[in-house]
């Protein structure tokens, strides 16, 4: 995996992870 393909894989799962403790708020 390269540098660019981690990034956008770590914004993926951090967006996800928000947006499922917000829909849990």
């Amino acid at each position: 995996m390269d540098g660019d393909q981690q990034m956008l894989w770590a914004s993926h799962y951090f967006a996800a992870m928000a947006k499922a403790l917000l829909d849990d708020a």
